[in-house]
């Protein structure tokens, strides 16, 4: 898990949407370090997609600081300005002095490995963490053996168009920053840990998820929160608010399952007909012959 990601939206909207969302408020007043977070684009071009698979630019949302970007931290700072900015990532982390269509899955980051990944410990240890961010994801639940599986899609059960854009799911990722011919570049893979108990008869892992503006920001900064008490601080998913609960329904496997079909139908409900060997639809053919 998790392999498809859908972020259908403009980075406009993204950012509207993930300004909504992880402001906090004081007194009354807005938490200028939550403000609307900057877009930032280097090598990397994010397009909307419906069906995103590993290698897939999405957003990610990341502390300016982890990027080497100076910061206002003194009390004058305005409304407008923001510690967070979005910018663009390879989903896949790229591993550095290696080519970057190398076929080594990197997409996932087993969170009890973490601290011992020669690749991931890094990152964490340097503060490049961040939230990967989509309208929802794909996963697929075995029905009949390895060959059977049925794709369902997760979100939002408020995730409906607003004037702010749709309620993203917030992915607790980490990231890196190579530099080749072309450039600086940033690529991420997202934590996944054993699934809940809720969520175990779908799939055996899941993501790690980021619900309220003090959980994406004692993921993000790395300068008050030392990586150990970041890992500490991680929300459980039994633990949440409903409000933050994710709904799902099952998706049509034929678009789904191919990684170059970038359609609505992706995402579209369906609602799967019984067959006919089964009981049901044996007694109904015998019914019909009486």
């Amino acid at each position: 898990m998790c392999g498809r990601l859908a972020c259908t939206l403009c980075p406009d909207d993204i950012v509207n949407s993930v300004h909504q969302q992880t402001e906090k408020t004081k007194n009354n007043e807005t938490d200028a370090q939550n403000g609307k977070p900057d877009w930032i684009e280097r090598q990397y071009v994010y397009t909307p997609t419906y069906n995103g698979a590993p290698t897939t630019v999405l957003p990610v949302m990341v502390h300016k600081r982890s990027l080497g970007l100076k910061i206002n931290e003194n009390s004058l700072k305005t409304d407008e300005e923001s510690d967070y900015c979005i910018i663009p990532m390879r989903w896949g982390m790229v591993i550095p002095n290696k080519p970057e269509n190398s076929t080594f899955h990197t997409h996932n980051a087993r969170i009890e490995n973490v601290l011992n990944s020669g690749l991931y410990k890094p990152c964490l240890f340097s503060g490049k963490r961040c939230v990967i961010l989509a309208d929802g994801y794909y996963e697929w639940k075995t029905t009949q053996g390895k060959d059977h599986k049925q794709p369902f899609y997760r979100h939002f059960k408020s995730n409906t168009e607003n004037e702010n854009g749709k309620n993203l799911v917030k992915f607790a990722g980490l990231f890196n920053t190579i530099q080749d011919e072309s450039g600086v570049k940033h690529t991420c893979s997202m934590l996944t840990k054993d699934s809940s108990a809720s969520l175990k008869w779908l799939h055996h892992r899941m993501p790690l998820f980021l619900n309220t503006p003090e959980d994406i920001d004692n993921w993000l900064n790395s300068k008050d929160i030392k990586y150990e008490e970041a890992l500490k601080r991680l929300p459980d998913y039994e633990e949440v608010a409903p409000e933050f609960k994710l709904d799902y329904y099952q998706v049509d496997k034929s678009y789904v399952n191919n990684s170059s079909c970038n359609s609505e139908k992706c995402m579209e409900r369906i609602s799967l007909k019984r067959k006919s060997n089964t009981l049901d639809g044996w007694l109904t053919k015998k019914k019909k012959i009486d």
